[in-house]
């Protein structure tokens, strides 16, 4: 998974952080899974994820809390940027429940 051209993200059930591969530490700009936060939350509050029309997606709606929560869903496109700024240009990813 490591030479995936997308970024991924592993999270446990308890909403702990697993493992990133480089592409989404890349993405995140950020050179350790540590930085992307230990859980969820922290994920939450150090990243705001954006739809290409830039509204914010809201506590609850990301898509690793999606996933946790058990929804199902083909795939969702978002901007990522650190909290408090506007997304990085051409920067998206995107998420599917398996």
């Amino acid at each position: 998974m490591t030479a995936l051209t997308e970024g991924v993200i592993l999270v446990n059930p308890d909403e702990s952080i697993a493992w990133a591969n480089p592409r989404s530490l890349e993405m995140h700009g950020v050179d350790s899974v540590e930085a992307l936060g230990r859980t969820v939350s922290e994920y939450r509050a150090r990243f705001e994820l954006r739809y290409r029309n830039q509204h914010r997606l809201p506590a609850g709606t990301y898509p690793m809390e999606r996933i946790l929560a058990g929804e199902a869903f083909d795939e969702v496109v978002v901007q990522v940027a650190p909290a408090g700024r506007r997304s990085r240009a051409g920067l998206t990813a995107s998420a599917a429940s398996p």
